[in-house]
This record gives structure tokens, sequence and C-alpha cells, in this order.
């Protein structure tokens, strides 16, 4: 009953968050600014993210996971500022004046955590394991890597507007795709996979849950929230390469939910 009740709460929360994100479509229409919506949106998503990771994992897994991806993330972020590793040389403006330690804004390593939870729950639907870790150690390499390719493609959209659009950040050489380095998003897929193994590997024996809606309603809306921003400031341009993967892993995710959910009733 209880676990009922739990997954009626994430289905209404991220179906809440898809109707304020399209509600921006309007606000946009009739010529207000759709940002303030969009922004809700994503702390919605935060919010769920942290509900569904308990849900999937439990609490010990759950809150395990924010540990891992907020540390994990919050280290990578801290010497990805100060020594360009393994992102490149970057540094955060004062569009966020508050920082972890005078660096990273505190924001950032939650992030870390909501893509990289959402990635892992649409990876295990792919990869159609019924437990979170393979026993079969080449596997779990394997599913964490695609977790990386989940994860940063998502960033292909996000951080070419998050530097071309909102500021926040600035690559001190610009360079690659509108002007971020290759080798960032090469760092986004080792830190995803450092956290996204790690996690495999010590909770390896747990169940992967009964599948809901919820994992890819958050990553749908991790693109969307990033596609109409780019709408809104005329730079859709930005958009294509990063739309291409989120909404392809969407389209895979779709294509195997029906086996996952066998794969799950028979284990």
């Amino acid at each position: 009953m209880l676990q009922r009740t739990f997954e009626k709460v994430l289905i209404v929360l991220a179906i809440t968050s898809v109707v304020i994100a399209l509600s921006s479509i309007y606000v946009f229409i009739v010529g207000a600014n759709p940002i303030m919506p969009l922004h809700i949106v994503y702390f919605i998503i935060l919010v769920i993210s942290f509900l569904d990771s308990i849900y999937a994992w439990g609490i010990i897994g759950g809150l395990s996971l924010f540990l891992l991806a907020f540390f994990i993330g919050l280290f990578f972020e801290i010497i990805g500022v100060l020594y360009g590793v393994p992102f490149g040389k970057y540094h955060y403006t004062e569009k966020i004046p508050a920082k972890i330690i005078g660096l990273v804004p505190p924001d950032i390593p939650l992030y870390w955590f909501v893509i990289i939870h959402t990635s892992i729950r649409i990876t295990n639907v792919i990869s159609g394991e019924s437990i979170l870790g393979s026993n079969n150690l080449y596997k779990r390499v394997m599913i964490s890597f695609v977790d990386g390719l989940c994860a940063v493609s998502w960033d292909l959209i996000m951080d070419p507007i998050m530097v071309n659009v909102y500021h926040v950040w600035v690559w001190e050489k610009p360079s690659g795709l509108y002007g971020i380095p290759l080798t960032n998003f090469i760092g986004w897929i080792i830190v995803v996979f450092i956290t996204s193994f790690t996690f495999r590997t010590i909770f390896h024996h747990l169940s992967n849950p009964r599948e809901l809606i919820t994992p890819a309603l958050m990553y749908f809306l991790l693109w969307l929230v990033m596609f109409l921003t780019a709408i809104y400031y005329g730079t859709l341009y930005l958009t294509p390469v990063g739309s291409f993967g989120m909404l392809g892993f969407l389209t895979i995710y779709g294509l195997r939910l029906r086996s996952f959910k066998t794969t799950i009733q028979n284990s």
C-alpha cells in the first residue's frame, strides 16, 4: 500500500512538472518571460530524483547514490576549476555568487546527482538487467559506460546554453562544440562512469524496481527545459546534437520497456 502511494506521488509530481514546463510555452506566446516556470520545473525534478532514488534503491541505497554523486561530482568540479582536469580549464562567473570554497555553485553537485540517477534508471531498462549491478564484470563496466553516454547527452545541450546564453561559467580556451572543449564531454563520461560503477558495484545485489514512467519523464524534462530556453533566447542552433542524443536514448528506452518489465516479473 505504501509503495503504491509512493509511486502515485512520484507520477503526480512528474506530470505536474510537465504541465508547468508546457505552460511556459503559453507564457512565451503572450510575451512574458517563461524562464521562472522552467526554474520551478528544475527544482521539482531535483525533488523527484531524490524520492525516486529512495523508491528504487531504498533509503540506504538512495542516500548512498545521492552522497556518491554529490561528492564525486563536487570533487571533480573543484579540481576542474583549479587544474582543468578532466574537463578543461574553466571557472564559474558571478551569475551565481554563492560558491562552495569560493569555486563551485552549490546547486552543481545536486544536479550531478539528478543526471546520474536518471541515467542509471534509463540505462537499467535499456540493459534489461534484473539486478542493479550485473554479475558479469565486463557487462557492469559497459552498462556504467552507457550511463556516461546517457548523461553526457544532456550536457551536449545544457552546457552550450549555460555558457552561451546564461554565462554561468566560462571556458578559458573556447573550442570544440559551440566553444566548449571536447575534453569536457569526455570528462563527463569519466565522472558519471566512476560514480555509476562504484554504486553498481557496492549495491550490485539490489533488484531493479518495477519501472515507472518517472525516470523517462525526468529525462524528457531535462531536455525540454533546455530546448524551451533556446527557443526563448533564439539559440536553437545550440540544441541539435544534445537533442539527438537525449531523444535517441528515450526512443531506445521506450522500445526496451516492455521487455524489461517482463524480465522483472520473471526474476
